[in-house]
């Protein structure tokens, strides 16, 4: 990770919790210098700010209805003011932006700037793909670069400090982050080998299916293939990873127990990550299928090394990601008008946000055991700068 990254305060409730907003404004000055949002001088079009930079590009391609009404309900939740108002001599589009860019700045996204990028756009319609009226989407996708993670020495480290600390740390890892974004890690590593051992198997003209004669084949023409298994952390072999999640609670409980411990900086940022409740869920696979050509890329790669089976299987797979559409990370549909809808879809936001503040906290963590191994050259990593250039 680039830049050492203050610890964040805990926002996460147990309950869910509400978006983190400013006090719905009350005086009457402040809502008579807002409410009308006069705006017949405005034309289409809204450009919407990073979420660190989080970069992002954000485009709002209907008319001025829309914009008042998501306007309106940014006023109603007390992001922007008189005074933004005013610089700006009621222009909605720099005022929408500025909001929204003031309230990410509240909530600390800047900080995700160098380590990873996140694209977030509102926008009315997608290809043949179309809202309903007075309604928008709102998507999040990667877009300049992913994160990346190298978890093998910590893994070693927990599980020097008790038997199962490192596999309860990487379970509660892998599945908080799925749920969340798209993660490159052991299970993508795993499905990409398959592909790739199928389609040699399919060049192969001459062979019984052996494991001998693919070999044999492998080294015929210069094939190397990458041995996964033994890369992998002793902890993490032969898991079950369906059946071991079903025991999610008492992997915490056992994390809970160290979080106070000598590897405390590796273990609250997992906790922190797990405390937080996903309720936006956004819109089915059913709506948005055929859309785009294939799935998210991947917010995140979690390996074990910087040149391990998981970091070359990315590196194979990133020369050919570009050369179709991806689906967005999440996205949603929601009433611009209704202050709500609006706040919930918000709440979402506010959540990716902290989730991957807790993870660059987590990544400042990995590199801080790099640097006390004398395996780290700078304070920014080579093989994070290797993968910000992928």
């Amino acid at each position: 990770m680039r830049r050492g990254t203050a610890g964040i305060e805990d926002r996460s409730q147990s309950d869910g919790g509400q978006a983190s907003f400013p006090a719905c404004a009350s005086d009457s000055e402040r809502l008579a210098s807002l409410a009308a949002l006069m705006l017949s001088r405005q034309t289409p079009g809204l450009v919407l700010p990073p979420l660190s930079q989080i970069p992002a590009s954000y485009t709002l391609t209907a008319g001025g209805d829309l914009a008042i009404g998501l306007a309106h309900s940014l006023v109603q939740l007390g992001l922007g003011s008189p005074r933004l108002w005013q610089r700006h001599n009621g222009n909605l589009t720099l005022f929408i932006r500025d909001a929204l860019r003031e309230w990410l700045e509240s909530l600390g996204a800047s900080m995700l700037e160098n380590h990873v990028d996140i694209d977030f756009a509102i926008v009315n319609r997608l290809d043949e793909l179309q809202c309903d009226g007075g309604k928008l989407f709102i998507l999040l996708e990667t877009s300049d670069g992913c994160g990346f993670l190298a978890v093998g020495k910590a893994l070693k480290l927990l599980e020097d400090e008790q038997p199962g600390l490192g596999r309860a740390f990487y379970l509660i890892l892998i599945k908080t982050t799925n749920m969340w974004m798209d993660t490159y890690d052991i299970s993508a590593t795993e499905y990409f080998l398959d592909r790739w051992k199928e389609s040699i198997e399919m060049d192969m003209e001459n062979g019984d299916g052996s494991e001998e004669a693919f070999q044999s084949f492998c080294k015929e023409h210069d094939i190397t293939f990458p041995d996964l298994k033994a890369a992998t952390p002793e902890c993490l072999r032969e898991i079950d990873y369906h059946k071991e999640y079903r025991h999610k609670r008492r992997l915490i409980d056992l994390l809970n127990r160290h979080r106070k411990g000598k590897n405390a900086a590796l273990i609250e940022p997992i906790l922190a990550m797990a405390a937080i409740r996903k309720t936006c869920r956004g819109l089915g696979r059913e709506v948005i299928d055929g859309v785009w050509d294939d799935g998210p890329l991947p917010n995140w790669v979690i390996a074990f090394e910087a040149h391990d089976p998981i970091t070359q299987a990315f590196d194979e797979e990133s020369r050919s990601m570009n050369k179709c559409t991806h689906a967005p990370t999440w996205i949603d549909s929601f009433d611009c008008a209704n202050v709500f809808e609006v706040k919930r879809v918000l709440d979402h936001l506010r959540k990716i946000v902290e989730i991957n503040r807790h993870l660059v906290d987590l990544g400042e963590a990995l590199e801080s055991i790099e640097r006390s191994t004398n395996l780290a050259d700078t304070h920014q990593s080579q093989y994070n700068r290797e993968f910000r250039a992928a």
